[in-house]
């Protein structure tokens, strides 16, 4: 007589927890621009914007619509421009003199301070009007000229 040997069945289970795909991946970026609100198509939603400095919870990867880049507010289905925390890379064409929210050049030591030309600065957001000048904020209260850059 021929002996049947018992069949090994192997366990399907897995040891690794389940994959929540609800829960995202984040980091608190915080704003250098005033931002507005945009749903999943990249249309403004009519909430009010979001104040300057303000601490905001985002998912870590940034996310294309339309061929712009937004971070997913956590949690929600709404999103705000990378270029309100991230900033954009520019070059300057001109030596150019740093100025606070009042118009005033920022002085260290009694000295201006000056950035040569050439140099990469970190801008956030459109322009601002500074006493009659269009300017970039480049930091919390520090600006830049934009005729500087071009």
């Amino acid at each position: 007589m021929m002996q049947v040997q018992p069949k090994l069945i192997l366990s399907t289970t897995s040891t690794q927890p389940p994959v929540n795909p609800s829960v995202e991946d984040t980091i608190t970026k915080t704003l250098m621009h005033a931002a507005y609100l945009y749903d999943n198509q990249g249309v403004r939603i009519k909430n009010p914007f979001i104040k300057v400095y303000t601490a905001v919870v985002v998912a870590k990867t940034p996310v294309v619509i339309n061929g712009i880049k937004y971070y997913k507010v956590a949690g929600k289905d709404e999103y705000i421009k990378s270029g309100n925390f991230d900033g954009t890379l520019r070059v300057l064409r001109h030596n150019a003199f740093v100025y606070n929210n009042k118009g005033k050049a920022v002085r260290i030591k009694g000295i201006k301070r000056l950035l040569k030309k050439w140099r990469l600065v970190r801008t956030y957001g459109a322009p601002f009007n500074v006493n009659g000048h269009q300017m970039y904020r480049i930091s919390k209260n520090r600006y830049i000229k934009v005729k500087n850059f071009k």
